[in-house]
């Protein structure tokens, strides 16, 4: 797991739920719609340095891994 998959994630889970970036910032809790873009665009980046990935990798080296997956499924 890392951050561009994470991003990947909740892109398809707003192109398939929602009509527009804005309606999905809203229900997720952005004030505002650039905040939800500039998440968005730091998670694509994927990079190296950030802590999802430093956590993701620090837990597959200790043999676990993060499982994402919608709830009651």
């Amino acid at each position: 797991m890392n951050c561009k998959e994470v991003f990947k994630i909740i892109d398809n889970e707003r192109r398939i739920n929602y009509k527009n970036r804005s309606e999905m910032s809203e229900k997720i809790g952005f004030t505002n719609p650039q905040g939800y873009h500039i998440f968005m665009k730091r998670l694509e980046a994927n990079k190296n340095g950030s802590h999802f990935n430093k956590v993701c990798k620090i837990l597959e080296k200790l043999g676990y891994e993060i499982i994402i997956k919608k709830k009651g499924e």
